[in-house]
């Protein structure tokens, strides 16, 4: 049998990001146009926004936003919005590779997304 799945499944973002340093803080900002490989399916919008201030040389705390408007242009849209703090870390790792580690309790705005979310994400710089 078969597995099923394949590129139908998938889907492609596009969009700008940007990033500023007012003081102390960073901040990120990303928005996204996705667009869906299935059939039937409407392009949508997602965004991500974060604000940081470093804590020592090897970690900052902040907080952060990520949504996604579903099926933007198109009839029955849905809505996802997650907000909450974050921390962020770096680790040196030799030959100008840097490993850095964020993790984010984000909570859910809304009756259609899950109360609480734990995000970890990895990030290798070389």
């Amino acid at each position: 049998m078969p597995i099923e799945g394949g590129i139908n499944e998938g889907g492609a973002a596009v969009g700008p990001i940007a990033e500023a340093v007012i003081g102390p803080v960073i901040t990120v900002a990303n928005l996204l146009l996705e667009v869906p490989f299935a059939d039937g399916e409407d392009p949508g919008i997602a965004y991500a926004v974060s604000g940081q201030v470093p804590v020592t040389d090897w970690m900052d705390l902040g907080a952060e936003a990520h949504g996604s408007f579903e099926n933007a242009f198109g009839s029955g849209s849905t809505n996802s919005h997650f907000i909450g703090p974050a921390a962020y870390f770096s680790a040196y790792l030799g030959r100008s590779r840097v490993l850095e580690p964020r993790v984010a309790l984000l909570f859910g705005m809304g009756d259609d997304t899950p109360d609480a979310i734990l995000s970890v994400n990895f990030e290798l710089k070389f």
